[in-house]
């Protein structure tokens, strides 16, 4: 039992009941999940949305003897596929949209060069984020070189929040002929489960020495709760101590009990010299009451 009445086992409690205040909340750790060009989200299974639905866009079957000018090598694709289309001005509305629920965003497209006098190569497009303010992407064909570049970033944005966002990538809107080539796309997502924060897509640790300091915060408040109760009881004890009345002998009531008691000169006590059981009762004149 503790000086204040309570049981180690409670101050135990209300120790770790402190420091809960005191730790700091730890953000949870991003998981990076892919979007594919033709399977889609590698766990919610959403498709890539194609405009215009067909016609224009192509994967990675089409070959030069079915009309396609520029043919990849799936075994260095992304899961083996492309989705590709080349825009000519002022052609409709030509875009990839996909959805996602994370924290940051990457895609990654298959990038031309010189593949041959009036065949497009330049990519340019604009990625828009949630009806945002457009991102322009441009790469200019290398005039010495046929390979493709596989793998390429062509567009990232991270501290977003941890919700859901939408993602169109436009070659329609910048009115220039141009090859688009989407491989697949990367984001970070963080469940909503777990996360104690946003805004965050990377590993993250909550700091030791903020967790010591915290846990010794609250057993200070306790060890100053203690002290104040303990300060409390003692206080009423004694004041209930003071209080009490001892009964006993009291020499200043003597005192002036006997300073009540008189003789007149003219009548001196002819009791004086002889024994107490002689003495006579005096009249009740020759006392002063105190009540």
């Amino acid at each position: 039992m503790s000086p204040c009445g309570i049981q180690p086992s409670r101050l135990a409690r209300f120790a770790l009941f402190f420091s809960l205040f005191w730790v700091p909340r730890v953000d949870a750790d991003g998981v990076n999940r892919t979007i594919d060009d033709t399977f889609g989200d590698s766990v919610t299974k959403q498709r890539v949305t194609y405009t215009p639905a067909s016609g224009v866009w192509h994967d990675a079957t089409c070959l030069t003897s079915s009309g396609c000018a520029i043919v990849g090598d799936p075994t260095q694709c992304f899961s083996s596929t492309y989705t590709a289309a080349t825009y000519r001005d002022p052609w409709s509305e030509t875009s990839i949209a996909m959805q996602f629920n994370g924290t940051a965003i990457y895609v990654f497209f298959i990038l031309a060069n010189n593949m041959g006098t009036g065949i497009i190569t330049q990519t340019v497009a604009n990625f828009t984020l949630d009806g945002g303010q457009p991102q322009l992407f441009t790469h200019q064909p290398d005039p010495n070189t046929k390979d493709l570049n596989y793998g390429q970033l062509v567009f990232s944005l991270t501290n977003l929040t941890n919700s859901e966002h939408t993602l169109v990538i436009s070659a329609s809107e910048v009115h220039i002929n141009s090859y688009i080539n989407f491989d697949y796309a990367v984001y970070t997502h963080e469940d909503d489960t777990q996360s104690l924060t946003q805004n965050s897509a990377h590993k993250k640790s909550a700091p030791i020495g903020a967790i010591v300091g915290g846990v010794i915060g609250g057993i200070a408040v306790l060890l100053a709760l203690a002290f104040l109760i303990l300060y409390w009881v003692l206080r009423r004890r004694r004041t209930t101590e003071e209080k009490k009345v001892e009964p006993g002998f009291d020499p200043q009531m003597m005192v002036e009990v006997q300073s009540c008691i008189s003789f007149t000169e003219s009548t001196p006590p002819k009791w004086i010299g002889r024994s107490l059981s002689e003495a006579p009762t005096f009249p009740r004149q020759y006392f002063t009451t105190l009540f």
